[in-house]
Parts: structure tokens; C-alpha cells; sequence
């Protein structure tokens, strides 16, 4: 498998870098150093300590792991979308609840006019 840095290693685990380096001088992660003298850790390392790794979006650009709009765009969802979905999601609960709270007072005034009558 391939060899990561620390800062790799903290976005593919989402263990914060301290920890890592930690574990590292208990010995509980295997490093090495590269070429630069900085430590480096296999992938298979890390997912024998931390479980599964997750594995940042690639982008087209290569430049990190964040996806670019139009990246988000040739998946077929946008961010603008999935938000519409949602608040059309919202909105249709918040016509049932309004017309429920509305069924309990209309239900609620009839009994207590009821009441006064008798």
C-alpha cells in the first residue's frame, strides 16, 4: 500500500495529528522517514490501528480533495439541489404540522364551547 504523511494520515482517519504522533512514539503506529527526513506511515498501517480510512473526493483539478462546483456538477447533484430537496422536504412537514396544530385548536375550542353550554 502507499505511504502517507502525518497530515495525510489525519485527513484519511480523522485522528487529530497529536494523536498520531503519539501513537507513534508508543509504538502502537510503525513509521518511517522519507527522503525529507519526515515521518511517513503505510495506509495498511493505519487501517490495522484506526480502522477504515476515509478516502478524500478527488477532484479534477488534483490540487486537494475538495470537489469543485463543477465537479459537484457532473456527479448530477449540486449543493443548490440537494438544498431544494430539502426544503421542499420541510416545507411539506411544516404544512402537515401547521394543519395538525390547526385540527387541535379548532377541536380544542369546540370542546371547551361545549362546556360552557352544558
Amino acid at each position: 500500500m502507499a505511504k502517507v504523511s502525518v497530515s495525510e494520515a489525519v485527513q484519511l482517519t480523522g485522528i487529530p495529528k497529536s494523536n498520531i504522533y503519539r501513537d507513534i512514539s508508543d509504538g502502537k503506529v510503525s513509521a518511517t522517514t522519507d527522503e525529507k527526513n519526515k515521518k511517513v506511515i503505510d495506509t495498511a498501517e493505519l487501517a490495522r490501528v484506526y480502522g477504515d480510512l476515509q478516502y478524500p473526493m478527488q477532484s479534477e483539478n488534483g490540487k486537494d480533495g475538495n470537489p469543485t462546483w463543477d465537479d459537484l456538477g457532473k456527479n448530477g447533484k449540486t449543493g443548490k439541489q440537494e438544498n431544494s430537496n430539502s426544503r421542499e422536504a420541510n416545507n411539506k412537514v411544516i404544512a402537515v404540522l401547521e394543519e395538525q396544530v390547526t385540527l387541535l385548536k379548532n377541536s380544542n375550542w369546540k370542546t371547551q364551547r361545549n362546556e360552557k353550554q352544558n
